[in-house]
């Protein structure tokens, strides 16, 4: 598997395609990376990290399933990014 150059970011994709997230586990505290792939050229979104497991919107194990291609796959992974990170917040402000 082949690493992008820019390894301290938070988001990126590698020269495969693959989708790197690192975020610290709210929990925790630990550090998590996910790494999500889509198996064939268009497919559901995977988490190499998660025993490929399929992945959810709002990056979650339940619900829709999401669906991309390897050439959208980084935008879709920083949609739900942001969507997660507004409702952790939103919790923390007793908003949701």
């Amino acid at each position: 598997m082949a690493t992008h150059p820019r390894r301290s970011r938070r988001l990126w994709q590698d020269l495969d395609g693959d989708v790197h997230l690192r975020e610290i586990d709210p929990i925790t505290g630990a550090e998590i990376e996910h790494i999500y792939w889509v198996p064939n050229p268009r497919g559901y979104v995977r988490d190499r990290s998660a025993q490929d497991r399929q992945v959810c919107v709002g990056l979650s194990t339940r619900g829709p399933t999401l669906e991309s291609s390897r050439r959208f796959l980084l935008d879709l992974i920083r949609r739900e990014w942001r969507t997660v990170q507004r409702h952790r917040e939103e919790e923390r402000n007793g908003v949701a």
